[in-house]
């Protein structure tokens, strides 16, 4: 049943013109050790074969939704915020890839970490051809695996947002601003995340 499965995660993945990296995305959220997600993945009115291959996977946990024409990333995540119906969001771009113990590791912390609203982890770097070239660690301090903190005030949030994982009930009124041409993301973090406990795993990538 789906309460021994853990919470359902909602993995929302924005896409436009992206046939070229998208395949190497749905494979790593179709890898995951932990199965009980759904995508919420929104075509931001793309003109190449993205629509095309996103309906071609053919798996009933991913949910489609197409915009007519272009309207932006921060457009894109709002909607899939409003499709989402997990109790846990995470992010997927569909340039990007997680390594396949990301969600149960981090569905792990956040269920051993109850108080925590967001938790994040490092993210890999690399380069033109694919290959990694290094590990960011924002937030996570020098010789601590697990760092807690709260965030007291407005700022660049003291996490990378890729990897971050978030609890729905912390979410309340934040929204991903369309009208942000960049820092979306950023903006919504700060909304979600100022006032409230978070951390930060060194093994979580």
């Amino acid at each position: 049943c789906a309460m021994s499965a853990g919470p359902l995660v909602s993995v929302m993945m924005p896409c436009y013109d992206a046939e070229s990296t998208l395949p190497i995305a749905v494979a790593s959220l179709l890898a995951q050790t932990y199965s009980h997600w759904e995508a919420v993945v929104v075509d931001d009115g793309s003109t190449d074969g993205t629509w095309e291959l996103l309906h071609s996977v053919g798996d009933a946990r991913i949910r489609l939704e197409r915009f007519a024409r272009n309207r932006g990333r921060g457009a894109a995540r709002q909607r899939c915020l409003e499709m989402a119906r997990g109790e846990l969001l995470a992010f997927l771009d569909a340039d990007d890839w997680m390594f396949p113990d990301k969600l149960e590791k981090q569905v792990s912390l956040m269920r051993s970490n109850p108080d925590l609203a967001v938790v994040s982890g490092g993210c890999v770097i690399t380069d033109g051809n694919g290959e990694p070239v290094g590990v960011t660690r924002s937030g996570v301090r020098q010789g601590s695996s697990f760092t807690r903190d709260t965030m007291k005030r407005p700022g660049p949030p003291p996490l990378s947002f890729p990897p971050c994982m978030i609890r729905m009930s912390a979410i309340g009124e934040a929204r991903f601003n369309p009208d942000f041409k960049r820092s979306q993301d950023s903006d919504f973090l700060i909304q979600v995340m100022l006032g409230k406990p978070y951390g930060v795993s060194s093994d979580l990538v």
